[in-house]
């Protein structure tokens, strides 16, 4: 397993813990490397089903990636 792919599984197990429900969403490779490393769409997909605001639900995933050890910040 490449590390990209392991960041990958760790991100989206940390997400579905965080959110207490699997949802399909994708990690990838930031185009804007400004904007960060890495960039999902967790948020505004589970939304829907979370019946909130995907501002709300990206805020709480931040807090909550944060303690991966891989990452430095989460916005």
């Amino acid at each position: 397993m490449n590390v990209l792919t392991r960041i990958k599984k760790e991100i989206s197990e940390k997400i579905a813990a965080l959110l207490g429900t699997k949802v399909a969403f994708t990690v990838e490779i930031s185009p804007d490397i400004e904007k960060g490393d890495l960039s999902t769409n967790a948020a505004f997909v589970s939304a829907k089903a979370l019946k909130k605001n995907p501002r709300e639900i990206a805020i709480f995933l931040a807090e909550g990636l944060k303690d991966l050890s891989f990452v430095d910040r989460a916005e």
